[in-house]
């Protein structure tokens, strides 16, 4: 016999992860979602960004309903499957 019922169920399901809005410091890039969660990604997995400066990557826009990240001045564009780490999940968003 399950130890809960079935129809409690805990962890973020069926929340669909919005970025709205990105911060930097030193070593990271700082990823805040609608939903309250926030996301902490080295730097070191964004040579391109790393390379900028902190005003620099701060001009940018969200768009495709919080999935997609333009950074002015960087020649990429960034999705949110690529800070939860797990881009096959996302590659419909």
């Amino acid at each position: 016999m399950a130890k809960y019922p079935i129809d409690i169920i805990e962890g973020i399901v069926g929340i669909e992860p919005q970025m709205t809005k990105i911060d930097f410091d030193i070593k990271h890039i700082i990823v805040y979602l609608e939903d309250g969660r926030v996301i902490w990604t080295p730097l070191k997995y964004f040579p391109s960004l790393k390379k900028g400066s902190k005003a620099k990557r701060m001009d940018y826009d969200i768009f495709d309903n919080g999935h997609a990240l333009d950074i002015h001045g960087c020649s990429e564009i960034y999705h949110i499957r690529d800070f939860l780490g797990i881009p096959e999940k996302y590659l419909n968003l």
